[in-house]
C-alpha cells in the first residue's frame, strides 16, 4: 500500500497534477437527511435574538416542511463544521408587521409582574408582545416579535446523517 501511495505523489509530481482524496458525499446535505445544528437568530433593528448556543442543538429532517423553505435551501450540500449566514427579509420571514394586530385585555387577566416590552407565550402558543400597561388593562401586540423585521442567521452545522427507517 505505501508503494502505491508514494507511486501516486511521484505521478502527481512529476505530472504537476494534484491528488484529491474522494469527497464522502454520505455527509453532505440533501432531502431526507437529519441535520444537527446550533443557530443564532436575530433581528439587527429591534435587538432581539434567539439562538441555541449552550443549549440542546435543532435537529430536524432536510425536507419535511419543518423549516423556513429559504432556509433549507441554505443548507443544501453543506457538511459538519460548515457555518453559513443567511438574511430573511420580512416576507420571507414573519411577515409584515401589522398595526392593527393589538388587543387591549383586563389586567386582571395577566400575571401582575409582567412588564411592557415583555414578550409572552399566549394559551395558544402564540408569541404576543406587552405594547403598553395602563391602569386596568394592557395592550398586547399580537405580531410575531419577529413580524417586520429582516432576520439574521447564521448557523452552524454540527452533524448530518442519513434517515433509517
Amino acid at each position: 500500500m505505501k508503494r502505491y501511495l508514494k507511486f501516486i505523489v511521484l505521478v502527481a509530481v512529476l505530472t504537476g497534477t494534484t491528488a484529491t482524496a474522494a469527497v464522502d458525499d454520505t455527509r453532505h446535505i440533501s432531502d431526507g437527511m437529519k441535520v444537527t445544528m446550533n443557530y443564532t437568530v436575530s433581528a439587527p433593528e429591534k435587538h432581539l435574538e434567539v439562538t441555541t448556543e449552550g443549549q440542546a442543538p435543532l435537529s430536524y429532517v432536510l425536507g419535511s416542511g419543518q423549516m423556513n423553505p429559504v432556509l433549507e435551501q441554505a443548507l443544501y450540500g453543506l457538511q459538519p463544521g460548515d457555518s453559513t449566514q443567511v438574511v430573511l427579509t420580512p416576507d420571507q420571514g414573519f411577515g409584515p408587521y401589522d398595526d392593527t394586530k393589538k388587543v387591549t385585555v383586563p389586567k386582571d387577566n395577566l400575571p401582575p409582574e409582567i412588564k411592557e416590552g415583555e414578550i409572552l407565550n399566549a394559551p395558544t402558543g402564540q408569541l404576543v408582545t406587552v405594547a403598553a400597561i395602563r391602569d386596568d388593562s394592557v395592550v398586547l401586540d399580537l405580531n410575531h416579535p419577529f413580524a417586520g423585521q429582516n432576520l439574521v442567521f447564521d448557523i452552524h452545522i454540527l452533524d448530518v446523517e442519513k434517515v433509517t427507517k
